[in-house]
């Protein structure tokens, strides 16, 4: 149990690093994984790219939420999708998420 104001401001701290790394994760998975597809003319492909680096980071056991605003409908990115739960963490605060892999 945490004890102090201090203790649960440090658990907050290390909570929020951790949605901060998890948030940069996905960002960088997405760039990479599309990046090979630049040029290519294929929003599709690239846009796929991306949601599948994106989601088994996003999905993971460090966090919890839904994707509130996606794109899943208009591209047929079904992990995006609105009202889609992720991750299977139980600590710290429900998360509410916007996701654009690709945008342009």
């Amino acid at each position: 149990m945490l004890s102090t104001t201090a203790d649960r401001q440090e658990m907050d701290f290390v909570y929020w690093e951790m949605v901060a790394e998890v948030a940069a994760g996905c960002t960088e998975g997405a760039i990479r994984a599309a990046h090979p597809l630049f040029g290519s003319g294929d929003k599709k492909a690239i846009d796929a790219a991306a949601v599948d680096a994106m989601w088994p980071i996003l999905d993971s056991d460090q966090i919890h939420g839904a994707v509130i605003i996606g794109e899943g409908v208009k591209d047929g990115a079904a992990h995006l999708a609105h009202d889609t739960p992720f991750g299977r963490g139980n600590v710290g605060q429900f998360l509410g998420v916007a996701v654009d892999p690709i945008e342009g």
